[in-house]
């Protein structure tokens, strides 16, 4: 399960209490530490301590659950494990965090055209204008000295496409 940087927005806060997170997840308090206790958890990124209290990172904690494989061990196998949050484990994470923000980065870019044969629909008009989309529709493409729409022969009504190159061109006779 990708992680999706839009998980920041499903939340209205990032940082809550202890008290609060039990609250909302019906967690437990010492599931909480046994995981901060194991490194499951790294200290300033799912959790920190401020003045005393424990504070829970929802986005963070999401993204754990999200990638979570295997069952997070009890308080008492931690203690015999000896094991306890290490570089390697804050490392790992880190590395984990960076590889699903450049896939969704990857994922979320079109190729790079030139100018010269681009294509814009109202949207890229309205980014290059810096006007809405609606004001594009309503004010701008109907205007006749605007450049002529190309629609591609397909079933049904196609997009309007414009000549990118057209558009500027007439973007800067606008501005003389």
């Amino acid at each position: 399960m990708h992680f999706q940087i839009e998980a920041a927005m499903l939340y209205p806060i990032t940082w809550v209490t202890v008290g609060k997170y039990v609250e909302l997840t019906a967690d437990t308090e010492k599931a909480v530490k046994a995981r901060r206790l194991g490194g499951h958890w790294v200290d300033g990124l799912h959790c920190k301590e401020i003045d005393g209290d424990l504070w829970i990172n929802l986005v963070a904690v999401e993204y754990w659950v999200a990638s979570c494989a295997a069952p997070v061990p009890s308080g008492a196998d931690v203690a015999s494990s000896g094991q306890h949050g290490t570089k390697a484990n804050i490392d790992t994470v880190e590395a984990a965090l960076v590889k699903e923000i450049v896939a969704a980065v990857i994922a979320s870019t079109r190729p790079v055209l030139p100018i010269s044969v681009d294509l814009w629909d109202t949207a890229a008009i309205g980014t290059y204008l810096k006007r809405s989309i609606n004001r594009v529709r309503s004010d701008i493409v109907c205007l006749p000295t605007f450049p002529r729409p190309i629609r591609l022969p397909v079933p049904g009504r196609s997009q309007a496409l414009y000549k990118a190159r057209e558009v500027i061109a007439w973007a800067e006779r606008q501005a003389g």
